[in-house]
């Protein structure tokens, strides 16, 4: 009897082809395949059968929620497990628990033994603000480092949980608010001769004028937070000029301090390294020209744990500013999503819906266009803002009154703060 000759299997990169005959098809090609996929070259493995979820995961559902909704999520498998798993995946559900009147909430579920499921509570994403009811319509997306969940009908905006490096659940909402600490400039009282340069030929920070600053955090993946607020216009109008009217003497150094890393969870925590310090500087307090604010330095962070008031975060701009690098306000904590989709470590978000932003909540807001007549431009220009209660139809002065001190003004990209002298 003849032994025939095995065949060789190569890359079957080209899938199934069921339209074309079976003996014209390439050898890349499939003309049928069932419950086997191509591993690795020249070799067809049966695919696993679907695993059964036992009757102890039913249990744990049954004492988490009273009713669970559609969908469930897909398994999502960690790169590091926490210490009491035993299996491999964790599963992600959406239901309300046993209460009147009902709470919902996403939990995760994972096996730590044969016979038992447990439960984590996820309780990052209620302290970070997510807050769910029976109108809203989860969805959930599996990646590779994290699991996103998108909740467009109750008005969430897109949040994810991870295990960290330690084995920990870290959840909360995507993407880094702006810093709520404003740079710290020390106002100058006396000549320090180290914040001066007399030598035309060696590095400056910038000509003598007004300086302002600020800054943004930045992951050691390179992600940006929106910038903070502007600081305090530093006034360095010390000019030395020649007898032509140049310039003999340039700004050295100036110091900044109390830097704040913004709100995050300890995901994100971990995972910021630097600050990005930008600043501008004026000739005179009033001109032709807006400049922009310029990236001049990048520091590697000192204090994490103090995000307000003051902090160790500490340092001494030197380097003259670079045009090209400017900051952006592009950096938003994630949009209400209806879909997410990671790819290559990419996250997209679809049916994104906007609305208006600040770096906290605030109980009323108003819009305030403020024209100018013409092209001059001012540092810290004095405006008074005036209300007209004739104009406003749900003005109460009780109301306005109480909370004189709460009152706070941003500019238009919702983010810098505008010093304000008094409210009267």
């Amino acid at each position: 009897m003849r032994k025939e000759k095995p065949l060789y299997i190569p890359h079957l990169t080209d899938g199934v082809n069921n339209v074309s005959r079976a003996d014209l098809i390439g050898d890349t090609e499939l003309h049928q395949c069932v419950n086997y996929e191509s591993v690795e070259k020249g070799i067809l493995t049966r695919r696993k059968d679907l695993e059964v979820y036992d009757e102890y995961l039913n249990q744990a559902i049954s004492g988490a929620f009273y009713e669970v909704y559609y969908p469930i999520s897909k398994p999502y498998y960690p790169m590091t497990k926490p210490s009491d798993m035993t299996g491999n995946f964790i599963l992600f559900l959406f239901g309300n628990e046993y209460r009147d009147p009902p709470v919902y909430k996403v939990k995760a579920f994972y096996k730590i033994s044969d016979t038992e499921w447990t439960v984590n509570e996820l309780s990052g994403l209620y302290s970070s603000g997510v807050s769910y009811s029976s109108s809203s319509n989860v969805r959930f997306d599996i990646g590779k480092e994290m699991i996103i969940i998108t909740d467009y009908d109750n008005n969430n905006i897109a949040h994810f949980v991870t295990v960290d490096e330690d084995g920990n659940f870290i959840s909360g909402v995507l993407g880094m608010s702006a810093p709520s600490n404003r740079p710290t400039i020390t106002q100058l009282t006396d000549w320090l001769s180290s914040d001066w340069e007399l030598n035309s030929q060696n590095d400056r920070l910038c000509e003598p004028g007004l300086i302002q600053c600020l800054y943004c955090a930045v992951t050691k993946d390179g992600d940006k937070s929106n910038p903070s607020g502007f600081s305090e216009t530093l006034d360095m109008q010390w000019f030395k000029l020649d007898t032509d009217g140049s310039d003999e003497m340039w700004v050295n150094q100036i110091s900044i301090k109390n830097l704040s890393i913004p709100d995050v969870n300890n995901f994100i925590k971990e995972k910021l390294k630097y600050f990005d310090v930008y600043f501008r500087a004026f000739r005179y307090s009033e001109g032709l020209v807006n400049k922009p604010f310029e990236f001049s330095q990048r520091f590697e962070i000192i204090d994490k744990e103090n995000i307000s008031g003051e902090t160790g975060n500490n340092y001494t701009l030197t380097v003259e500013s670079d045009p090209s690098t400017q900051p952006s306000y592009e950096n938003d904590i994630a949009p209400i999503a209806k879909c997410a989709k990671q790819v290559g470590g990419v996250i997209m978000l679809g049916c994104v819906k906007e609305k208006m932003k600040f770096p906290f909540n605030f109980d009323k807001f108003c819009r305030i266009d403020v024209n100018n007549t013409n092209s001059r431009t001012f540092i810290d220009g004095i405006i008074r803002i005036r209300l007209d209660e004739s104009e406003i139809t749900d003005l109460d002065l009780d109301y306005l009154y109480d909370n004189l001190n709460k009152i706070r003004i941003y500019d238009n990209d919702l983010t810098t703060p505008l010093m304000v002298d008094s409210l009267e």
